[in-house]
């Protein structure tokens, strides 16, 4: 194996199940830019997850040229599209990756500083329709309390999007195959 190859495989490896929830709960204190590209990271690896155990198929060598180099689902936009296409997200789950993957692109590529607070990235994550479906809920909730709603940061909102991702695909894993994926529950 080459210096390359063992540096890939190391990028591929996914967290113990114990170690999934303790990884996305660490990063609340990590500076923004971290959040995005590792909380964007494990998303993705669920979502790889969940396609691969799909696979009628599963042979090392095929799911290395699937997942790998310019295999035809190397990158998380393909990932998404497959998912979806073959029904292992549903549309409303396939448009949260979406949202979670462009704004892990801004970070990762952004020579500039940004942060969770910058106007275009504060946009996208108010704009998760999970955030929107549970704050409506709360709004409602906490005004017929008669309670002040409390607010969220947009980095710990987004860390919330994408444990919920993770969840979901994990919970709906368990429903079809009957073991999950990352045992995030």
């Amino acid at each position: 194996m080459s210096k390359r190859d063992a540096l890939r495989a190391l990028s591929r490896k996914f967290p113990a199940p114990q170690e999934v929830k303790s990884i996305l709960e660490g990063l609340r204190d990590e500076p923004d830019r971290v959040v995005a590209i590792v909380g964007s990271a494990i998303a993705e690896s669920f979502l790889e997850r969940a396609i691969v155990s799909r696979l009628r198929y599963q042979g090392p060598e095929l799911i290395g040229q699937l997942f790998n180099n310019r295999g035809p689902m190397a990158d998380f936009h393909s990932k998404i599209l497959i998912a979806q296409a073959f029904g292992v997200v549903m549309p409303p789950q396939a448009s949260e990756f979406h949202r979670i993957k462009v704004i892990r692109n801004v970070f990762a590529h952004a020579s500039l500083h940004i942060t969770f607070e910058t106007d275009e990235i504060a946009k996208e994550v108010d704009d998760f329709i999970m955030h929107k479906a549970m704050k409506k809920q709360m709004d409602i909730e906490f005004e017929k309390h008669g309670m002040d709603i409390p607010e969220l940061s947009r980095k710990s909102t987004f860390l919330l999007m994408v444990q919920l991702s993770c969840i979901v695909i994990d919970h709906e894993q368990k429903e079809i195959t009957g073991r999950f994926l990352g045992h995030y529950d």
